[in-house]
Parts: C-alpha cells; sequence; structure tokens
C-alpha cells in the first residue's frame, strides 16, 4: 500500500482505506480462505501440521521463518 508507511499512523490509515489497501486486504482474505479451503478437505495435512505443532515448543514456533 505504499513504502515507509507506520503502522498505526494517519498516513497508514489512509492508505489502507485506499483503493489499494481494499484490493490487498481481499487478496489476503482470499488467501486465508484457500487455507482454510485446503485444510479441510486434505486430513493428511492436518495430521502434518498437527505433528509439526506437537514437535515443537511455541517459542519455536514464534521464532521459525515462513517457507
Amino acid at each position: 500500500i505504499g513504502d515507509g508507511l507506520e503502522i498505526h499512523s494517519r498516513a497508514f490509515a489512509q492508505a489502507v482505506a485506499s483503493e489499494t489497501g481494499e484490493h490487498g486486504l481481499l487478496e489476503a482474505a482470499r488467501a486465508l480462505a484457500l487455507t482454510v479451503h485446503d485444510l479441510a478437505r486434505d486430513a493428511s495435512l492436518r495430521e502434518t501440521i498437527a505433528g509439526e505443532f506437537a514437535t515443537r515448543s511455541a517459542s519455536a514456533i514464534l521464532a521459525s521463518k515462513p517457507v
């Protein structure tokens, strides 16, 4: 939505209320919905995730980097 914006600022609020901000929101919502769809339809994926979650500590999960 823009470079150099600080979160919780007036400039950020204006940017997220813009057409570009709305587009970003819809893209994020679509990504979340598709993730839920995948999880709902794939039991083995849910098992894999549950197993990985069970083997990690909470701090390891928070410290891990996205793939």
